[in-house]
């Protein structure tokens, strides 16, 4: 049982899939709140991070979207520089 005062693994794998299906739905902004009460939950969250990152790319947030897919492989980011085209 999900209960904000004993989260559980369950509830942040249910989560996510919710925040899964709401993209594929394309209800980005309902999507965007699953993911982050995945992370709510877990903040290591490789998934929620994901979401996250599509969610960004969705909106055309693409700095967002590129911190979120970094976050979601383990990186920081840290040491990257931007390049201008």
């Amino acid at each position: 049982m999900c209960s904000p005062s004993r989260p559980t693994r369950d509830c942040c794998i249910s989560t996510c899939a919710i925040g899964e299906t709401y993209l594929r739905q394309c209800r980005i902004a309902e999507a965007e709140r699953a993911f982050e009460k995945t992370l709510d939950i877990d903040g290591d969250s490789a998934e929620a991070h994901l979401g996250l990152a599509v969610v960004g790319l969705r909106q055309r947030r693409y700095e967002d979207a590129a911190a979120q897919a970094l976050l979601a492989v383990g990186c920081t980011g840290r040491g990257l520089q931007r390049t201008e085209g």
